[in-house]
């Protein structure tokens, strides 16, 4: 019966006792009948007994029913109803079996064969959802989010935050109105069938995905869109396959229910996209699909996240808040699909602000102004990197109660700053740079003269329209010609661009952007010939290994030296030059001298040169303290063909220190492997 009620939940468990009647095991009379109602109260079961028109000592069982008296006999009892007919005990009059207290009113409902009473957890106004570690949740239908209970916190007041004082004084009834420990026990007892209690089986707003097929479900708070269905049900209604949590939440508007958006509403909303001063063509379309799918992003397996730069007064904010924000619905605080933050803001409050959200993620004033606000923004990106992959990776953080919490993050992340801060290698590949014209590139009238012709465009991206789109957008979701059209795009951006990992990101983008383009799906031809019309080379960051680009990053720091001409700024890398013999910005002499100050020297051992650095050196770690390599550039440039240990060097009077040696060949060979 555990393993049953473990599997399934809601079944209707009848135990069909053996009438052990003239038997009895260590003074218990009736074993068969006394040990199913205790398996019955402890695993939600009913009890059916047999009995016989002309009984025979050692008839007992239902075998005996259909031998002895026919399969008629065998269904009336079988019946858990007319258990309290069957004679238990042979002689005696048959005791009333114990199923419960009786409710005052209304009568108990019938199931739908009318076979039998619904039980409590039938007729509760809450449901269990599990146990965990000593706390119990429950989601009462009134309110529709979860209550967590500890073992000590069922008390009277609590669970009158679950059902109602009359309810639990019917359903566990007794002379002084409701008998709380049968109750609380009911409860445990129901929990414990439910199994523990998962977290992650909670989901919030947003659409999700349910199973592994188009089912498509939309969350929009007070209302959720079951798959298929034309009609918003209440969120702690639903029941999945999947056996996922819809909590209630604050309301959102979501998508037009009445229309969505034709495709010479979308045609014209790409128009708007594009017709922004953009650096590079592409970044209209790229941001355009952004925008398309971030209200769905939580069905997506690739959540691409995008970078807005441009200097002051390229329209940044102005394209934030007067063209995307509406096409997400606006505000999230007046229902809109998205949260916008200011920088300054942290990772963990957007982080407990989304909980279980699958929202798109706006952050304008992404800039980094000193060491404090560039940790912020990085734990952000980090946040990020996170949400991009749907394959089931959990981020935990601690807590100061000593235990972990752990959190799934299915947000699109759109940036804006003046410059992009993109310094992880895993970043590149999941945020795109797109790059308004700076007041440099364009002159003021000309800026003037574009604005004044753009101002109405921008004006007819109105809220409604927004949630017109969004409508668009999920008919294609529901249809499943979104995620064929994202197929073929990644496919297509994996080819032209030879790496699978921005196939993903730019295939995502593109197919975003077709939403409003057409009403098909598109072929590969279609595909090629559409990313193929655009230069996006800019786009792909090279990937350079960690080792090298700490070499590049030392090379390319840049000092202020006296030189005999006077003072002049020099990279590192041109010293090194010219003390390998190579360039005469400064004199060897002068090189050498400032090389070995800030704690490295050029040697040549077989005739080979190589770099020491000093693995105590004052100068490198200042210089490196707001790169990536502040704590463990030595640790990078031995991931290098050739880098190893140099041995104890004296570089100047006061700096004897263990060095690292690298082979300054790989400086100048752009083949890794040569």
């Amino acid at each position: 019966c555990e393993a049953l009620r473990q599997k399934h939940p809601a079944a209707v468990l009848v135990i069909c006792a053996d009438n052990d009647r003239w038997t009895e095991d260590a003074g218990v009379p009736n074993p068969g009948v006394t040990e199913a109602h205790k398996v019955a109260a402890e695993c939600d079961a009913v009890v059916a007994i047999p009995d016989f028109e002309n009984v025979k000592k050692g008839m007992t069982d239902f075998n005996d029913v259909m031998l002895h008296d026919g399969p008629e006999k065998v269904d009336y009892w079988l019946k858990p109803e007319h258990a309290s007919k069957a004679v238990i005990i042979d002689g005696d009059p048959p005791p009333p079996v114990d199923v419960g207290p009786e409710p005052e009113e209304p009568a108990p409902e019938l199931d739908v064969e009318g076979l039998r009473p619904k039980t409590w957890v039938e007729t509760a106004p809450f449901q269990c959802l599990g146990y965990d570690h000593g706390t119990f949740h429950y989601v009462p239908y009134e309110t529709g989010q979860i209550v967590a209970l500890t073992t000590n916190q069922h008390r009277k007041e609590a669970l009158m935050l679950l059902a109602p004082l009359r309810w639990w004084e019917s359903t566990f009834h007794s002379d002084k109105g409701c008998n709380w420990p049968v109750a609380i026990d009911a409860m445990f007892r129901a929990s414990a069938l439910r199994g523990v209690y998962r977290a992650e089986r909670l989901r919030g707003r947003g659409c999700w995905l349910e199973g592994h097929g188009p089912g498509v479900i939309v969350h929009l708070g007070d209302r959720l869109l079951p798959p298929g269905k034309k009609v918003y049900v209440k969120p702690e209604s639903y029941r999945c396959e999947r056996s996922m949590i819809y909590e209630r939440l604050a309301r959102m508007d979501g998508p037009s229910e009445s229309r969505a958006l034709d495709e010479a509403g979308a045609k014209r909303v790409l128009e708007v996209f594009q017709g922004l001063l953009w650096h590079d063509e592409a970044s209209g379309i790229l941001m355009a699909g952004w925008t398309v799918l971030g209200p769905i992003c939580g069905a997506l397996s690739w959540r691409p996240h995008i970078w807005l730069t441009g200097g002051t007064g390229s329209g940044k904010s102005t394209v934030l808040r007067d063209l995307m924000l509406p096409l997400l619905g606006g505000p999230y605080k007046h229902g809109g699909m998205n949260r916008f933050y200011e920088g300054g803001t942290t990772e963990a409050g957007i982080r407990q602000q989304l909980r279980s959200d699958a929202l798109p993620v706006m952050y304008d004033e992404a800039e980094k102004t000193d060491m404090k606000s560039d940790s912020r923004l990085q734990n952000v990106l980090g946040l990020a990197r996170s949400a991009s992959s749907s394959d089931g990776a959990e981020t935990a953080k601690g807590t100061t109660h000593g235990t972990a919490i752990t959190f799934e993050v299915r947000s699109m992340f759109c940036l804006a700053s003046i410059g992009g801060a993109i310094r992880q290698e895993a970043d590149k590949t999941r945020i795109s740079l797109l790059q308004l014209k700076s007041q440099d590139a364009v002159g003021s009238k000309e800026r003037a003269a574009h604005w004044r012709g753009y101002a109405p465009l921008l004006n007819e991206m109105t809220l409604e329209v927004g949630s017109e789109l969004m409508a668009r957008t999920l008919s294609w979701l529901r249809d499943g010609r979104l995620m064929d059209t994202i197929k073929t795009f990644r496919a297509a951006a994996s080819g032209l661009l030879g790496d699978a990992r921005s196939g993903d990101q730019y295939g995502t983008l593109y197919a975003g952007a077709w939403v409003l383009m057409s009403e098909y799906v598109p072929t590969a031809q279609d595909a090629r010939e559409l990313m193929g019309s655009e230069d996006l080379s800019e786009y792909i960051m090279e990937q350079v290994p960690e080792g090298k680009r700490a070499l590049q990053v030392l090379m390319q720091t840049r000092e202020r030296i006296d030189t005999a001409n006077g003072p002049k700024q020099v990279a590192v890398g041109q010293l090194v030059d010219v003390a390998m013999g190579h360039g005469s910005i400064v004199s060897p002499d002068e090189a050498n001298a400032f090389l070995r100050a800030i704690g490295m020297r050029v040697d040549v051992l077989d005739g080979q040169h190589f770099l020491l650095v000093a693995t105590s050196s004052e100068w490198i770690r200042k210089a490196l303290r707001d790169t990536p390599f502040a704590d463990n550039i030595h640790t990078a440039l031995r991931t290098l063909k050739g880098v190893g240990p140099g041995g104890k060097t004296r570089f100047i009077t006061g700096l004897v220190s263990h060095t690292t040696r690298v082979p300054l060949i790989s400086l100048m060979d752009e083949d890794d492997d040569a």
